[in-house]
Order: structure tokens, then sequence, then C-alpha cells
């Protein structure tokens, strides 16, 4: 159990994830919208409701345009470890290490 949770740590990950990360979270947007209420002022709060579901939208697009983008990444680096993970089985504590037993076998 983390020190910041009262959860025990068998709870279900949404639990914890709540009392361990909400915090953390709603500081991150209080942030965001300090800096917004700098930058733009009450610009929001007096914008038509057309053009703020505008704005929505659009950043809606740009959210699902980012995850494109890291699962593309995302299935390349899925390739790379994949391959490394083959080119390097590991049975576990008390075997040699993948070059050690290679080298055994060959007779280094």
């Amino acid at each position: 159990m983390s020190a910041k949770s009262t959860r025990p740590a068998d709870a279900p990950v949404s639990h914890r994830a709540i009392a361990e990360l909400w915090p953390e979270f709603v500081s991150v947007v209080r942030s965001r919208l300090e800096v917004g209420a700098e930058a733009y002022g009450d610009a929001s709060f007096e914008a038509p409701l057309g053009k703020l579901a505008g704005e929505i939208e659009q950043e809606l697009l740009d959210v699902v345009g980012w995850g494109f983008i890291l699962w593309c990444r995302m299935r390349g680096l899925k390739a790379k470890l994949e391959g490394i993970e083959a080119r390097t089985r590991f049975a576990g504590p008390g075997s040699p290490p993948p070059a050690a037993g290679r080298m055994a076998a060959q007779g280094a």
C-alpha cells in the first residue's frame, strides 16, 4: 500500500488510482485553468456556446490524432522489444544470461 493511499494493495486498480492519482490530476487541471485565465481572462466564459463546442471538437480531434501517433510509435516499440526478447531469452534466477549461455555452448 502506498503512503498516500488508504486502500489496501488488493483493492481494484481503479480505486487505488483514484485514491493516489486523482489529487495530482486535479492539481494539474487547476494549473492549466490558471494559466488560461492569465492568458485569456474570462473570454471563454463569455464566448458563444457554439464557439466553445467547436473548440472542444478541435481539441478532441487533436487528442485522437495524438493517440494515433502514439499508437504507431508503440507498435514500432513493441516490434523492437519482441525482437530483443527473442534474441535474449533468459530463464530466470540461477540461469546464465543469454550471452554467457551461448559462449559456453560455443566452447568459449
